[in-house]
């Protein structure tokens, strides 16, 4: 299965040295490299590597496994392959290196890594009862893209059960529609994966592929799988649809939480407070006035709900002034995304300020869950009035003569 030699400078217990890959040599000075090959593939073509390694131990039985994909947006692999693996064995070697490589490369097929530009290979060591080793290299290939003429618009799935105990058969649909510029015939992998509180999905739980289906320009069509859900270690579940022609794929969708298993997704409690506005524009003390307060629900479900709205004198100092007044709404019943105007209606009155802040809160069952204060809502305009002083004629001459 390999060939081995003795090798001169102690290295670590294991690591690997060098990958071939389709003839080319990649040397690893460390875990992982950029191999710049950007070998140009297909998806009809398939990666031959063969991994070199240096090794200090006892005798082990191993398992070498290589998987191909790209790096994600985060600087990790994302993998595109399932792994292929080999099983050899580690001679011992208690004091001096050895170097070994496999005899015949592990064969990768490319089938699932069209469209790629900057595919990269996974390559890992697995020894019982110790951490593995991987290796991951980078820029390695690149598949053709698909030709331009086509294209399909991918919405999210949507599950018959969408909060199922384990154990349950449930349809998922999947909604697929044609921006190809002729009739094609194609067909769809749909992947269910757990979620993760990581950007990125965790671990695959099931894979189905549709038959091939014959869909026109601007046709769509609903892609239904059927899957008995189990259980994991996290609740929500995460899907993938990949649409293909022939051995290509052309487009490639994912979407958390499509549904939960075993327990439903947390209720949210949230709403957005805009400023509020006053009519009339000009306010003296007497003057009736309506404010009007927008409330939007970010809530996952329809809620019940009052408002507060506190009107106070405003201040010089960070914060408000002396309360004036308080209003409650009615009980009001909002969707979530939907909006709401709060009206309250209040007499002005003279205060030692003529500014004016409000608050708003927002409260459900009697517990407060929201509330925002704006400064200077409005203003109490201050009419001053003035003092005259009246003279009368002591003649009786009836002239009066006034002085401010």
């Amino acid at each position: 299965m390999m060939k081995v030699a003795v090798g001169e400078g102690p290295p670590a217990a294991f690591r690997f040295s060098k990958v071939t890959i389709d003839g080319n040599e990649v040397l690893l000075t460390d875990h992982d490299v950029d191999s710049g090959l950007l070998l140009e593939k297909t998806t009809a073509d398939y990666l031959d590597i063969t991994p070199a390694f240096e090794w200090t131990g006892s005798a082990k039985t191993v398992t070498i496994s290589i998987k191909a994909g790209y790096k994600d947006w985060l600087g990790g692999f994302s993998p595109k392959t399932g792994a292929y693996t080999r099983s050899i064995t580690l001679p011992e070697s208690p004091d001096a290196p050895y170097s070994g490589e496999l005899e015949t490369p592990i064969r990768i097929p490319l089938t699932a890594c069209g469209g790629l530009t900057d595919g990269a290979i996974e390559v890992v060591l697995k020894i019982a009862d110790e951490p593995d080793y991987i290796s991951q290299i980078w820029n390695v290939y690149a598949t053709k893209p698909p030709p331009e003429k086509y294209d399909f618009d991918l919405v999210k799935p949507t599950p018959s059960n969408a909060n199922p105990e384990p154990g349950t058969p449930i349809d998922i649909t999947c909604p697929v529609t044609s921006r190809c510029a002729e009739a094609v015939d194609a067909r769809a992998k749909v992947i269910i994966y757990e979620g993760s509180i990581l950007p990125g999905h965790g671990d695959k739980i099931g894979e189905y592929d549709s038959d091939v289906f014959h869909i026109e320009p601007g046709e769509s069509k609903n892609v239904i799988i059927h899957h008995t859900t189990v259980e994991g270690t996290i609740d929500r579940r995460d899907v993938e649809v990949e649409i293909y022609i022939g051995a290509d794929l052309i487009k490639e969708s994912e979407w958390d939480d499509v549904y939960y298993v075993g327990r439903p997704p947390e209720e949210e409690i949230d709403f957005d407070l805009t400023r509020p506005s006053v009519t009339p524009a000009e306010i003296t003390p007497g003057t009736s006035i309506a404010i009007t307060c927008p409330v939007t629900s970010a809530c996952t479900e329809q809620q019940t709900v009052t408002a507060k709205v506190k009107i106070y004198e405003g201040s010089i100092m960070p914060g408000h002034g002396s309360l004036i007044t308080t209003k409650t709404s009615p009980a009001f019943t909002i969707a979530p995304g939907a909006s709401y105007n709060v009206i309250v209606h209040h007499t002005a009155v003279a205060g030692t300020i003529a500014r004016r802040d409000v608050e708003v809160e927002i409260y459900i069952a009697g517990k407060l869950v929201k509330e925002s204060e704006w400064d200077d809502v409005y203003y109490v305009k201050v009419i001053e009035l003035e003092l005259l002083e009246i003279k009368i004629d002591p003649t009786g001459a009836g002239t009066v003569t006034t002085n401010p």
